[in-house]
């Protein structure tokens, strides 16, 4: 979190900085990227950096998380207002439809930022902010799944594994697996996931899993390759 973000100005400054180091990151990768050419980069001077966040690291970690929340930037993920929606939804697998939907859509959102980050992991302060991400995933998902599980037709034998089942389907890994070295498209891939939980935590619920649940349903046909996909490890 930006430290100088409390006045229009200071959101600004911190707005532009990591909009700037994002693009450097990503291109350049985290370690080649020096705080001199983000703040070039921003217009700004580099004593600001530090002053706005402290460290290269703290940076690395504001793209990632305005990453995760998107453009509502000031809601904090498990208060953004599909998870209201997932609450209020009484069908399971509508339920867990709203729930894959936006968690494999963050997961795509972040793939980019979560490489460079992967690939910095030597930097002390840079796997410190993985573990972070990865345990804070996993909060997420055993809130979600604690939702899900109050819903007609859960699987109640596997409530003590069913946020691991959502933390692996959705994961960045997964899409960097499939989508990015397997070449699935993005719908297939999501698809395939939905698919997959659905048949685990509310395996009786037949009637509403044959609606498919995004523009292509992978249940009906073998995966297609994309066209063109991005390699985030590439930069």
């Amino acid at each position: 979190m930006a430290k100088g973000g409390k006045t229009a100005r200071g959101r600004k400054t911190a707005a532009r900085i990591v909009t700037a180091a994002t693009r450097l990151f990503v291109e350049n990768g985290y370690v080649q990227t020096t705080m001199a050419a983000v703040a070039e980069e921003a217009g700004v001077a580099v004593q600001t950096l530090y002053l706005a966040f402290g460290s290269k690291a703290a940076i690395l970690a504001e793209v990632h998380d305005l990453s995760v929340v998107g453009a509502n930037e000031n809601v904090p993920a498990l208060d953004q207002p599909w998870v209201a929606d997932v609450r209020a939804e009484v069908d399971g697998p509508r339920a867990l439809r709203l729930v894959m939907n936006n968690s494999l859509g963050i997961s795509e959102r972040v793939a980019t930022v979560y490489a460079t980050i992967q690939t910095a992991a030597a930097d002390t302060e840079v796997a410190d902010l993985l573990a972070k991400v990865r345990t804070e995933r996993l909060r997420s998902m055993r809130e979600l799944a604690a939702i899900l599980a109050t819903k007609s037709g859960f699987a109640t034998d596997l409530a003590d594994r069913a946020a691991d089942i959502l933390y692996a389907l959705v994961s960045v890994e997964l899409y960097q697996l499939l989508v990015v070295e397997r070449h699935w498209t993005s719908e297939d891939w999501m698809a395939w996931a939905y698919d997959d939980a659905a048949r685990c935590l509310f395996p009786n619920a037949t009637a509403t899993l044959e609606e498919a649940p995004f523009p292509q349903g992978i249940g009906n046909h073998s995966p297609r390759r994309s066209e063109s996909v991005h390699d985030p490890a590439a930069g």
